[in-house]
């Protein structure tokens, strides 16, 4: 049962980081979308 607990406590762990990595990831991505389309407004900045 020990040997189960401990398992469930470690997968545990590497979902949590898996999905903070994922998060991370989309993060980024979102980021990346966000500037493009600011970019491809038409402010008179970016014109410039």
């Amino acid at each position: 049962m020990r040997f189960f607990r401990s398992y469930d406590r470690l997968y545990i762990i590497i979902v949590s980081q898996n999905s903070a990595a994922h998060i991370g990831r989309l993060f980024s991505a979102l980021k990346i979308i966000i500037n493009h389309q600011l970019s491809l407004l038409p402010l008179p900045l970016s014109s410039s």
